[in-house]
């Protein structure tokens, strides 16, 4: 399923003139961004007379936006929820939410708060689970962000009531005052690449990702579009001196076995391509593999080490994977599909 991707505007902030808002939301339509996300309640807003014009320009682009509204905000937006999507922060009673799922075709709630049995006494009470998406909060304060395993295991729950989730990321370029930290949904998520920090919310069964900070520079908004829904794409440094077999193994686009076990992740589609015994070290996790040709049918098979293992010269160690993607590999479920990026030359 293809991943949705959104970028942030905010309205009455020094750091954000009207004319520069409307200049990224028409940027961000020519790269291919899904949607928008702004805030009817920022602290530091001094105003909230352009919001309209921004609801308008979206309209026009063809660009879902949404509005983060607590219950005293809401008077401010009501009369623009035909045009943009509400999302409901703080004070709003569960019968509220339950008419908004019947009255407009799409809410969003805080996937941060959302609970099984708030899910479950909004079902009881009417509300139309169809009309309701998920979003994680993002988090300003340094070292107040979600867990990534956490937010795995919480996706689980909300795809098991067929809700869509949506996390934000930060932008690798430009931060959101007042305290230009990065807006992460995921603590981990704060100074990390934009491409890795969207594989591993895919990994962990978001849906779509939205840069919570403005404005993002070109090069972050291709990165963002330019990020895969198809596959997850793994940063690897080569050992030198493999051969032309391996690293044609590793430039492919591999399948996870689905019976891969506690030591390594596998994949089996380049089994049967002879390769010659090289670099045979022991193995630890993270390094990439390659089974030579001492394998026999089992030469060409290529594996993610996940613990420590014997090397008794069949396997070839051809690369190592970035410190900062082991999360990331940790979390990619069989029978995802996945390629490698190598970062140095070969």
């Amino acid at each position: 399923m293809k991943k949705i991707k959104g970028i942030s505007v905010y309205c009455g902030l020094d750091d954000y003139p009207l004319e520069s808002n409307l200049e990224y939301l028409e940027l961000a339509k020519s790269k291919g961004v899904d949607f928008v996300f702004s805030s009817a309640h920022i602290d530091e807003a001094k105003s909230f007379n352009e919001f309209e014009t921004i609801v308008n320009k979206c309209y026009d682009l063809g660009l879902q936006l949404v509005v983060d509204a607590s219950r005293k905000a809401f008077e401010k937006v009501e009369k623009f929820l035909d045009k943009c999507v509400l999302r409901l922060d703080y004070g709003f009673s569960k019968d509220e939410v339950v008419e908004f799922t019947n009255k407009y075709p799409l809410i969003e709630l805080n996937a941060s708060l959302v609970t099984k049995d708030y899910l479950d006494s909004l079902k009881e009470l009417g509300a139309n689970l169809e009309h309701i998406r998920v979003s994680y909060n993002f988090y300003p304060k340094r070292y107040t962000g979600l867990d990534i395993h956490f937010v795995k295991e919480n996706n689980k729950l909300f795809k098991s009531y067929g809700l869509t989730v949506i996390a934000y990321i930060p932008s690798n370029s430009n931060k959101r005052p007042p305290l230009y930290d990065g807006l992460p949904s995921v603590e981990r998520h704060r100074n990390l690449d934009i491409e890795l920090v969207c594989y591993e919310l895919f990994a962990a069964l978001c849906d779509g990702v939205c840069i919570g900070d403005a404005y993002a520079s070109h090069n972050d908004l291709e990165k963002l579009v330019n990020v895969s829904s198809e596959y997850y794409e793994i940063p690897i440094k080569v050992i030198e001196g493999i051969s032309k077999e391996e690293l044609e193994i590793l430039n492919r686009i591999h399948r996870m076995r689905l019976d891969s076990g506690p030591y390594m992740k596998r994949s089996s589609s380049s089994r049967g391509i002879d390769i010659v015994p090289f670099n045979t070290i022991s193995i630890i996790p993270y390094m990439v593999t390659i089974d030579n040709s001492n394998y026999l049918r089992y030469r060409g098979e290529l594996g993610i080490a996940l613990k420590d293992m014997e090397n008794v010269g069949k396997v070839n160690v051809v690369a190592n994977i970035l410190k900062e993607a082991h999360t990331l590999v940790d979390l990619i479920d069989a029978p995802a599909q996945f390629r490698f990026k190598i970062t140095n030359e070969v």
